[in-house]
């Protein structure tokens, strides 16, 4: 019995990162693809930022360089352009209020001094929020899925995984867990109906 949905937060209860970007990148006066560009190149990085081994201060003066922008709260302003997707967390609040437990598995932007998920007040919407940066651990690493079905309670069995990136799934879906390719705010929505009632 299903008892449990585990979510993405960032391109499936919001809205895509790459919006974000591009946003961020033109309003900074560069190329659309600045700041997606600079990313990829430094993946490295992100990935430190996003299992907290390295600060926001530290990734955002490597970026800055990398662009040749002013480096000061760049995790906050490229971040500034992601909105909730209202259907999607309507969606997720009928199921939690089902009964169902809900965790927001996310591979963070660190937390410190910007938190991303604050102004979207998630600890309210949600029983369990797991940001890779707080554990030291980050998305596909399988420890992440247990640990957070771990603080839901809820054997990984019993748990439905939604994400937009399909390899983010596979290491769900070997623990157990029914997965979702949330590729879409109508594929999520149906997809919830369809698991959970």
């Amino acid at each position: 019995m299903l008892q449990a949905l585990i979510i993405d937060f960032g391109g499936v209860l919001s809205t895509p990162f790459d919006d974000s970007a591009r946003r961020f990148s033109l309003e900074e006066g560069l190329e659309p693809t600045a700041l997606r560009s600079a990313m990829v190149a430094n993946a490295a990085l992100v990935a430190d930022l996003e299992r907290g081994a390295i600060t926001q201060a530290q990734f955002a003066e490597t970026i800055g360089d990398a662009l040749r922008i002013f480096p000061d709260d760049l995790v906050e302003r490229m971040c500034r352009g992601l909105e909730l997707r209202r259907e999607v967390m309507d969606a997720v609040a009928r199921v939690r209020r089902r009964g169902v437990k809900v965790a927001v598995l996310s591979n963070s932007v660190g937390s410190d001094p910007f938190d991303l998920y604050e102004r979207f007040d998630l600890d309210r919407k949600v029983d369990v929020l797991v940001a890779s940066d707080r554990e030291k651990l980050r998305k596909p690493d399988p420890e992440i899925y247990r640990l957070t079905a771990g603080r839901l309670g809820i054997a990984p069995k019993d748990c439905v995984y939604a994400d937009d990136s399909a390899k983010f799934l596979e290491p769900a879906a070997q623990l157990g867990m029914t997965t979702v390719h949330a590729t879409d705010p109508a594929i999520t929505i149906k997809a919830l109906a369809d698991l959970f009632g």
